[in-house]
């Protein structure tokens, strides 16, 4: 298995993704609304729909997300002690955020939190919203996550992996709430938020994976050996 580590080849693999996920969403939108009443091609636009649950995006991040969380777990298994429980910290990570991203486990919470902070029906705000309460705890685990990364990688692989997790909070988290009260049948929406979003989230995701082959590439050399001769 080639292990990819050079920046242009990174790069290159990111812009040909988005470039994929961000023309299948949009030209798909664009055909489905000119037609509204055709179901044929909403259900089509809802395969490929980057804001939709189920769509070939969700389970192509979900995949992304299994891969990280593998390598994570491959390279714990070379340590012992702080690095190996380190690592195998990061692969948890991985593997929920995986499932999290086929069960959509954040919007069911979000949803109950919602309701249990009786925050009303309709239109979500950015006040009246169960982010508002989900936030402080994501900080606090950012925190936590930093200080454990830092206490057992190596300064160029946790350079990477803060650089990584910080653009796929940005979408995920930052984009997220912000896009809390757009109509979500406005363009700007659909062709705009809801891209930059997810954008942001499936490039945080391949820059992960690319900091652990880097981090495999560089450090873990009996790792490296084996995974090229697959």
């Amino acid at each position: 298995m080639k292990i990819i580590t050079s920046k242009k080849s990174i790069l290159n693999l990111i812009k040909i993704v988005l470039l994929i996920v961000i023309f299948t969403h949009s030209i798909t939108w664009l055909i489905a609304n000119s037609f509204p009443e055709n179901r044929i091609l909403a259900d089509i636009h809802g395969r490929f729909n980057l804001d939709a649950e189920l769509s070939v995006t969700t389970w192509f991040s979900s995949i992304l997300w299994l891969f990280f969380g593998t390598l994570c777990l491959l390279i714990s298994r070379q340590h012992k002690g702080k690095q190996s429980f380190g690592w195998l910290l990061l692969a948890i990570t991985g593997f929920l955020a995986s499932i999290d991203e086929v069960a959509a486990l954040h919007e069911l919470l979000l949803q109950g939190l919602h309701i249990l902070a009786q925050f009303g029906e309709g239109r979500q705000s950015l006040i009246a919203n169960a982010w508002l309460i989900v936030l402080p705890l994501i900080l606090f685990f950012a925190i936590i996550g930093i200080k454990i990364i830092k206490s057992f990688v190596p300064s160029d692989t946790k350079r990477s992996l803060m650089i990584g997790f910080s653009v796929f909070l940005i979408g995920a988290v930052i984009f997220e709430y912000i896009s809390i009260p757009f109509d979500k049948s406005l363009s700007i929406y659909s062709l705009g938020i809801v891209i930059v979003e997810e954008g942001l989230e499936i490039t945080g995701v391949i820059l992960l994976i690319a900091s652990t082959t880097k981090h495999i590439s560089r450090h873990e050399q009996r790792l490296a050996k084996h995974l090229r001769a697959i």
